[in-house]
């Protein structure tokens, strides 16, 4: 006696084979959905957008100002008109991030070689402890060229001030030390075009940073 043996059923008309093309196209479609998922959450971290370079959250207009750089020369807002200028937020004290910041200074002030129309600035948001003297070692560690990269320091009231209204919002942050000044975003580099209006910052902690200010620069220039 010979086994039962089911006999296979036809298929569903309904049913589309794995190898049709409709199911092929399908399958595609969902592989690319996934890929530019995979795309999309390349642009995020920590819960934001990643971009080239970050917008103002307001106008904001290089305030006029007299401190004093590690040469111990006066400077004032007269010596960045009609350059573009890219300026940076240090404290000699700083451990890490300032000297991140410093190190993607050192390397615009490379790849900037020969570009008179614009200036490096790097503003002390300690100016107590960050007097001209101070600020010189800290600058030498970079091999900063007193010419295109300022670092300036002054009265407490004058430097304050000038960080508050020109470049960076004061937040203090709950749950974590203050830094000095307690300004926030204080990794950034801001870049003024030639009016002194700040038109864009950009992520001064990252190795992109660099290239993205020279790309930016290039955009002022056409303008």
């Amino acid at each position: 006696m010979s086994a039962d043996r089911t006999e296979p059923s036809p298929a569903d008309p309904g049913e589309e084979p794995l190898g049709s093309p409709w199911v092929r196209l399908a399958i595609s479609a969902v592989g690319l959905v996934l890929v530019a998922g995979a795309l999309t959450a390349g642009f995020w971290s920590r819960g934001r957008v990643v971009e080239d370079f970050i917008r103002p959250d307001r106008e904001r207009s290089l305030a006029r100002f007299s401190l004093t750089d590690r040469t111990g020369r006066t400077v004032t807002e007269a010596e960045l008109r009609n350059r573009y200028a890219v300026v940076s937020f240090v404290f000699t004290s700083c451990g890490t991030t300032c000297l991140r910041v410093s190190r993607q200074m050192a390397t615009l002030q490379r790849l900037l070689a020969g570009q008179e129309d614009v200036q490096l600035v790097s503003l002390t948001v300690d100016p107590r402890t960050d007097t001209p003297q101070v600020l010189d070692r800290f600058a030498a560690k970079f091999g900063a060229d007193t010419n295109r990269w300022l670092f300036l320091t002054g009265p407490t009231d004058a430097v304050m001030p000038l960080i508050e209204t020109s470049f960076l919002t004061r937040e203090t942050v709950p749950g974590e030390a203050a830094m000095p000044g307690d300004f926030a975003h204080m990794e950034r580099l801001a870049l003024l075009d030639r009016r002194g209006d700040v038109r864009a910052y950009f992520d001064g902690l990252s190795t992109n940073a660099p290239a993205a200010v020279l790309g930016f620069l290039d955009r002022l220039r056409k303008e």
